[in-house]
């Protein structure tokens, strides 16, 4: 599972939760631009950075990666 896969899985999941960058921004003070660029590049994110925003999605990483696994097979 790459970087970008992640990214997409956020920004979907995001936008299903109905919440807008700036939501994200205001609630985990990560700026909008950067949570951006992770829901679009594959830059790496950082585990702890991960785990704020899941948090405010109300999802933890563990059913997020188990998520993704099942929507690849």
């Amino acid at each position: 599972m790459v970087a970008k896969d992640v990214g997409k899985e956020l920004k979907a999941l995001r936008i299903r939760k109905g919440y807008t960058l700036q939501d994200v921004q205001n609630a985990i003070n990560i700026h909008k631009n950067t949570i951006s660029f992770y829901e679009n590049h594959s830059e790496k994110i950082k585990l702890n950075t991960l785990e704020k925003i899941l948090d405010f999605y109300g999802i933890s990483i563990y059913i997020f990666f188990k998520n993704m696994c099942e929507n690849i097979h």
